[in-house]
């Protein structure tokens, strides 16, 4: 794959390989396309349960509440 980028964002890569917690321009950019995927979970969550709502079939109490425990636990083992 090739793309294009702007010479602003070429040294922005650049300035973060330099501190050296990566090891390739690839390992930043998927990084970067990592952080965008946890920050729009929660807005393509949002929009799935509202598809859901208005095509008849919510999602019950129950099963929401299971669904944050079930990852709250996850994140406290996470960070164990």
């Amino acid at each position: 794959m090739s793309i294009d980028i702007t010479p602003e964002i070429a040294e922005m890569v650049q300035t973060i390989l330099r501190t050296g917690n990566y090891e390739s321009e690839a390992d930043v950019l998927c990084e970067a396309l990592n952080l965008l995927k946890k920050r729009d979970r929660p807005r393509i969550d949002i929009n799935q349960g509202l598809a859901e709502l208005e095509s008849g079939h919510p999602i019950g109490g129950g099963e929401v509440f299971a669904e944050l425990e079930a990852k709250a636990a996850q994140l406290a083992n996470a960070k164990q």
